[in-house]
């Protein structure tokens, strides 16, 4: 059993452990690993001092080990930065992934069934607000917005994000200031997952989201994913009384868990975090 890393553009990494691995050159002179996955990770650094470890997966039951190594060795090696990842309850137990990341947040996120959503259900109230797509003329404008609900700078992040051809994104305006914004991607099954959807308000929210359905065809053929986040003390947030306003129904609950200390995310403002999947 061997272990491997790949590095791309703007601070995405991926390692993992490869069963029987060879390797040989390839035509443009990258190594091509030859062999059986059976546990890897995506390591994404989405400011200077914050990394998050996101697709995670094995291969088969047994090799959860190497998915704890992989999160072992990752956070060893940023000690001195905030490492954190979304945990499903079967990893938790299988995984013993809190002995990596021992800090939980009292936040969790609820992963909705794709659903088309009813027009009538994305009824908006707001005058004035305007919208366009995302363009690096305006890129600046929409990571400071970021910045103030996800409380760090991540312009390298977005801009690696939102540069995807497959990528659907908005930004709304409101009397010339951004007042929220929108960045969808296709899923596997070919619905669309709400990667980052961030607002003032809900009405805010709905009017991305309708934009989305009407023009991102994976939205308007297959159906919105929306990644919630849901307090646990008792008290629902609005972002959770929105997926309910929209007959969303909740497919997966996960916590968050840290190596060092919770973010203050602006959850207030957060209406889907799924680029933490």
């Amino acid at each position: 059993m061997k272990a491997f890393k790949s590095t791309e553009a703007h601070g995405y990494f991926t390692s993992g452990w490869v069963k029987g691995m060879s390797a040989k050159q390839s035509q443009d002179d990258k190594m091509l690993l030859l062999g059986e996955v059976v546990a890897s990770l995506a390591t994404i650094e989405l400011s200077d001092d914050t990394v998050y470890l996101g697709l995670m997966s094995m291969r088969r039951p047994e090799d959860w080990p190497y998915v704890y190594q992989l999160c072992k060795e990752t956070v060893e090696k940023h000690s001195t930065k905030n490492v954190f990842a979304r945990v499903t309850d079967e990893m938790e137990r299988a995984c013993k992934i809190t002995e990596v990341l021992r800090v939980r947040s009292p936040w969790m996120l609820v992963k909705t069934v794709a659903k088309v959503i009813e027009p009538s259900r994305l009824v908006y109230r707001i005058p004035g607000v305007t919208t366009q797509p995302i363009t690096p003329q305006n890129l600046k404008e929409v990571a400071l917005y970021d910045e103030c609900v996800m409380k760090g700078l991540r312009d390298n992040y977005l801009t690696a994000l939102t540069s995807d051809k497959s990528t659907f994104s908005r930004v709304a305006h409101e009397k010339g200031a951004v007042c929220g914004f929108l960045v969808m991607q296709p899923l596997p099954d070919s619905s669309a997952i709400a990667t980052h959807l961030v607002a003032n308000d809900k009405h805010v929210a709905k009017l991305l989201l309708l934009q989305a359905q009407n023009d991102y065809q994976p939205a308007a053929r297959k159906g919105i994913v929306l990644v919630v986040p849901l307090v646990d003390d008792g008290n629902r947030p609005s972002s959770h009384s929105f997926a309910e306003d929209l007959q969303l129904l909740g497919d997966t609950v996960s916590c968050l868990l840290y190596s060092r200390s919770v973010l203050p995310f602006a959850y207030k403002r957060i209406f889907s975090l799924g680029d933490f999947i």
